[in-house]
């Protein structure tokens, strides 16, 4: 039986978050989120698309918004743990590299 990654404690998320660009933690949800105002539509859609493809390979899916035609809200946590793991903010670091360049 495979044993669900181990929960990090606030205080290793926030440390996690010091190099993640923008990315914040929400207590209320569980949930490391970034948002991000991409270039326009054709650029936000793409970086969604690289992203699908990485979330797919790594079998770990982030919550992904596109709102007012150019605006990426992603919230990443890992659900059979209940909370966020190292997973996220490894999967966060290599989503940066796809909106943050």
């Amino acid at each position: 039986m495979k044993t669900a990654p181990r929960l990090l404690t606030s205080a290793e998320i926030k440390m996690g978050l010091k190099s993640l660009n923008s990315w914040r933690y929400s207590t209320k949800w569980k949930v490391i989120t970034v948002e991000r105002k991409m270039k326009d539509f054709k650029s936000a859609v793409q970086a969604i698309q690289k992203i699908a493809k990485l979330a797919e390979k790594a079998n770990h899916h982030p919550d992904i918004h596109l709102t007012r035609y150019k605006r990426l809200k992603i919230l990443l946590t890992t659900h059979e743990a209940g909370g966020v793991t190292e997973r996220d903010l490894r999967m966060a670091r290599q989503i940066n590299l796809i909106v943050y360049q």
